[in-house]
């Protein structure tokens, strides 16, 4: 850690409402989040694309993928430009936007679209969402300042979905759910437990604030099921332990979890 002189951090604090220091803070944010690979939703510029066509290297065969928060489809899409015979169950809780995406994917039969959400227990809830953005609807909706309303949600376990369709094993869990991840998570113990998903891709971010989860609690659901989690950059996953003081920054970011050491190092950014 680089330590800065107490008599050079005072000087810095009086500065920092000058033009200079303004830019300069900007500046090194920005640098901050690049470095970091933050809020970056580009598929072919965050590291999405080449984690995909690592994996589907990697097992040699069609996927059998679970897009939860499937939004509009296009991380679907860009999944079935990387691995063509997959096959993706598409889950999008938004009326309105799941129409867009049923109508995207129609005489599809690689992708079924679903309109209800998944979570840890069956059960109807409300949504928030905003007529004016395809994005951002969720059951744990951040303050954002524009037009809202509360559609009615049907969300069940994912381990209740794979038991009323025999699905045995889950080679890809994709979720983003604006918040609630974890709780998506939990309704998939049973596959957990059994090591019947191969990989998961969750976010971390501020979108977990409202509802009060921690990347800590990711950690401690996964790790008990032998997982390995690691933050995904534009060139690979770098896998690591969890550490309090410089992982809880709720920068917005996919993570990535696998149970098989061999694809830890399948997936792994160059050193």
């Amino acid at each position: 850690m680089i330590k800065i002189k107490s008599s050079i951090y005072r000087e810095l604090q009086k500065r920092r409402n000058s033009k200079i220091f303004r830019f300069w803070t900007r500046a090194c944010r920005a640098y901050l989040r690049a470095v970091e690979n933050e809020s970056v939703t580009d598929f072919d510029s965050n590291g999405e694309r080449i984690l995909i066509k690592r994996y589907a290297d990697f097992v040699k065969k069609p996927l059998l993928v679970f897009d939860v928060g499937a939004n509009v489809g296009e991380w679907a899409q860009d999944v079935l430009d990387e691995s063509p015979d997959s096959q993706i169950f598409a889950f999008e809780l938004v009326a309105p936007v799941w129409q867009i995406l049923n109508d995207r994917f129609n005489g599809n039969t690689r992708v079924e679209c679903i309109n209800i959400g998944l979570s840890d227990l069956s059960r109807d809830m409300k949504i928030t969402y905003f007529p004016k953005s395809n994005t951002g609807s969720s059951l744990e909706p951040l303050p954002w300042k524009t037009e809202s309303e509360l559609l009615p949600a049907r969300v069940i376990q994912g381990d209740e979905f794979c038991e009323d369709r025999n699905i045995d094993r889950i080679d890809l869990l994709k979720i983003d759910t604006e918040g609630h991840d974890l709780l998506v998570l939990k309704g998939f113990r049973k596959k957990l437990e059994r090591g019947k998903i191969n990989m998961i891709q969750f976010e971390y971010g501020y979108t977990c604030i409202p509802s009060r989860c921690f990347l800590k609690d990711f950690y401690e659901l996964l790790n008990g099921y032998d997982y390995k989690i690691g933050k995904l950059y534009a060139d690979g996953v770098v896998f690591k332990d969890y550490d309090i003081f410089s992982d809880e920054s709720f920068r917005m970011n996919n993570f990535v979890a696998v149970c098989d050491e061999t694809l830890v190092n399948a997936l792994s950014a160059p050193l």
